[in-house]
């Protein structure tokens, strides 16, 4: 393959490469030739390709990676192999090809979030979306009904009118699809993750503050394309669960598996019902804060709340704290919709 213009791929780092451009550089990237010319130009000390090392280490490129990264042992690591990439050069090598490794995924990622914003955008579209503490149920032009889960958003084309039935989801929901099987139903999630039906059940949870991604089928047959996992790794297919199989994606890992699981638990919201099974308290307290609309602070930075396994059907918060703190064994005050742990 033909090395792209010095210039694509400067633009390529810049964020101001287009589609096209994008798909190039990638493509060279992850032949042979691609390969060595970035880890040459990560190390590069002399002035004949400085300006491509340099975008390595722009503010900008760095803040990029460093969403990508969001442990601070990790985020530190990386600082310190930065400072000390001109005197350890040899020790740096396996880091830059992780560091490689990470800016062709973090482009890639963006790349295809650009490619479903492009769709998006060339139809008219209908939003759903719902705040903090508060659920709702949609029923779609072609019978399809939703159940949408709090701090969740639903965005679909306004009549479904073309060859597919095409909805972009962030957050979580539980689709009940009409059967058509001259036009399958197609859910976007996150920009990166495509399940597709004809009829079939099944809940898909994807908040943007949570790395895991989880598609768990209840009935019927659904196909998963992971376009961000296929373009990193080329021999990744298409994957297709049965009833009672979830399908988990690390967006920070970028490691998929299938498993089986206790359905009842996974659709439980649905039916105001939460269910917390040994559930450590920092995923409660995240579980609380949407379901009711609240904050919760815990005032000791110090204080570690031991798991909690319980179980609530439309019961109001304070009940639901009171059990908590009897059994995690914790005092807490409420103060509108603000939540003191002490």
């Amino acid at each position: 393959m033909k090395r792209p213009e010095k210039d694509k791929i400067l633009r390529y780092f810049a964020d101001e490469a287009s589609t096209t451009e994008a798909e190039e550089v990638i493509s060279w990237f992850n032949t042979k030739e691609g390969a060595a010319y970035l880890e040459s130009s990560f190390f590069q000390n002399d002035e004949e390709d400085s300006s491509v090392s340099s975008h390595f280490f722009t503010e900008n490129a760095f803040y990029n990676l460093d969403r990508r990264i969001q442990k601070d042992d990790e985020k530190e690591a990386i600082h310190n192999e930065l400072k000390r990439r001109h005197k350890r050069q040899s020790s740096l090598i396996a880091a830059s090809l992780v560091l490689i490794v990470a800016f062709i995924s973090l482009y890639t990622y963006k790349l295809e979030q650009h490619k479903i914003k492009n769709e998006i955008t060339s139809v008219k579209l209908e939003v759903r979306e719902n705040p903090k503490g508060q659920k709702s149920t949609l029923l779609l032009p072609d019978g399809t009904e939703i159940k949408l889960n709090v701090e969740s958003r639903l965005v679909f084309e306004e009549g479904f009118k073309g060859n597919e039935r095409k909805v972009y989801l962030n957050g979580e929901a539980f689709f009940n699809i009409a059967e058509d099987k001259t036009r399958p139903f197609i859910v976007y999630v996150n920009d990166s993750i495509e399940v597709k039906a004809l009829g079939t059940s099944f809940n898909i949870k994807a908040f943007q503050d949570e790395s895991n991604i989880n598609i768990a089928l209840t009935t019927g047959k659904v196909q998963i394309t992971n376009r961000f996992e296929k373009k990193v790794k080329q021999d990744i297919g298409a994957y297709y669960l049965i009833p009672g199989e979830a399908y988990s994606f690390n967006t920070e890992t970028g490691i998929s598996s299938s498993s089986t699981f206790d359905i009842r638990q996974v659709i439980a919201w649905k039916d105001g019902y939460l269910i917390f099974n040994d559930t450590p308290f920092e995923e409660s307290k995240r579980m609380l804060e949407r379901w009711y609309g609240v904050e919760i602070e815990i005032k000791s930075k110090y204080r570690r709340i031991t798991p909690f396994t319980g179980e609530f059907h439309n019961e109001s918060l304070k009940n639901i704290l009171e059990n908590m703190s009897m059994a995690c064994k914790f005092n807490y005050s409420i103060s509108g919709k603000k939540i003191l742990i002490f």
